[in-house]
């Protein structure tokens, strides 16, 4: 087992052979431009782990290649590089190669393809995400003051912006001319395929995709960067595009979650963000220019109510979204899930029928029980073909034929609860077996 420090280097380096199997990578790991030639062979990286920013940006695989079970950090690169920039570099690089090895290495150059991958393996790899402590060093005090603005509008990080546009494995322009096996692979922020070719070759049979915010306090499923969700959204067409219906389904669950840190970051703009010093500078100076001081008072007044009508106002939409998103995953997980509704469903059947007991005639027999199972059956299963006369001699004998105003109440809340769980158990079921 090879180990490496951070910043190995293996820029434009031709193999012949490679074997990394279960090597250990620091930080900004490069095997940029470099070329695997093993015809007969393969590539082996399975079981590796490297640290951020490992980069493979144009590396040239002409035989098959294996990075199964292998784990990177935050902003692997597997971008295509232009064909022409790559040769470029190449004839530059012979240059203070040795002579007699000069011609074998350019050779191998101009035979390799740095947009192509021909049989590539990446399943069970994990691609996580970036371990930066944002706030070490900062006070509590300061911690509490700054939560809000960071969580409804964070900067972006800075730290690798030189490099690539945004966090998450980037796997831009690459032709895929044979299988590139994505099966069971963990995603802690949306990759990037843009510009890929030949994407039926793709396979995302069981990948799992996550993201979490670029800044502290970092939450799960929380982020204010649009690119993210404009990510997510180009993943989901191509899911689309290769027929991945479950990868699809899952990326939509997880578009719905990343619209609601949005939504509140439209909010927060909307309502604090006027009130930012820079903002506010101007208009301030032209008030004070102008003769009097009743304009600046009246354009502070101004500005006073259009923010608290802003957030009065405009706090409904993520509220509400917010509520229903959560309530939504919680029920069903976004539809995908049976388990959960059913679950809810038969809990909600004990509830109420403890609910209902609370007002019945206490009467402590197995008759009793059956009378208010049955009654409980009833309201929460109400299409259901019970026998009247089984609900009628149940009512007589819990409640005496009187029943009371609350019940009735508790059965409009009981049919409404009941009939939203079957609604979620008959769409998870139609979901998971939808055809076409």
């Amino acid at each position: 087992m090879a180990v490496f420090g951070n910043g190995a280097r293996f820029e434009g380096a031709s193999f012949e052979q490679a074997f990394f199997y279960m090597a250990r990578f620091g930080y900004n790991a490069n095997f940029d431009d470099s070329f695997f030639m093993a015809k007969d062979l393969a590539v082996q990286f399975n079981d590796a782990v490297f640290g951020d920013n490992a980069s493979f940006k144009g590396a040239a695989f002409e035989c098959r290649a294996y990075f199964s079970g292998s784990e990177f950090g935050d902003y692997a690169c597997f971008d295509a590089r232009d064909c022409i920039a790559f040769k470029d570099g190449a004839v530059a690089r012979a240059k203070i190669l040795p002579e007699r090895y000069r011609a074998l290495y350019l050779d191998r150059a101009n035979a390799a393809h740095s947009q192509v991958f021909y049989d590539i393996t990446f399943s069970r790899v994990h691609f996580a995400e970036e371990t930066v402590n944002w706030s070490g060093s900062e006070s509590l005090l300061d911690k509490i003051r700054q939560f809000f603005p960071r969580l409804l509008h964070s900067p972006e990080s800075h730290r690798m912006k030189d490099l690539h546009p945004g966090p998450g494995a980037s796997f831009r322009g690459r032709l895929l001319q044979g299988v590139c096996d994505f099966s069971r692979v963990q995603f802690d922020q949306p990759p990037d395929f843009g510009g890929i070719g030949q994407p039926d070759n793709l396979y995302l049979s069981g990948a799992s995709f996550s993201v979490r915010g670029a800044t502290w306090p970092r939450w799960r499923y929380w982020t204010t960067n649009t690119e993210t969700a404009t990510r997510i959204r180009c993943l989901r067409k191509l899911a689309s595009d290769i027929h991945a219906e479950d990868v699809e389904r899952d990326l939509l669950a997880l578009a719905r979650m990343v619209g609601l840190g949005i939504e509140w970051s439209m909010w927060w703009e909307k309502v604090v963000r006027p009130w930012d010093y820079h903002r506010m500078m101007r208009p301030a100076g032209l008030d004070n220019a102008q003769p009097g001081g009743s304009a600046a008072n009246t354009s502070l007044l101004r500005r006073i109510a259009t923010s608290l009508w802003s957030a009065f106002r405009g706090v409904g939409r993520p509220f509400v979204w917010t509520v229903l998103t959560i309530l939504y995953r919680a029920l069903s997980d976004f539809g995908r899930s049976v388990v959960l509704p059913t679950f809810w469903f038969l809990a909600s059947i004990i509830a109420f029928g403890v609910w209902y007991g609370t007002y019945a005639t206490p009467v402590c027999s197995l008759k009793a029980a059956n009378a208010l199972a049955i009654f409980t059956f009833a309201k929460s299963i109400p299409f259901a073909s019970f026998s009247g006369k089984a609900v009628e001699e149940s009512v007589k004998l819990l409640f005496h034929d009187d029943v009371p105003m609350a019940v009735h109440a508790i059965g409009l809340i009981n049919g409404l609860v009941s009939a939203v769980l079957i609604f979620l158990i008959i769409f998870a079921i139609r979901n998971r077996f939808r055809i076409g």
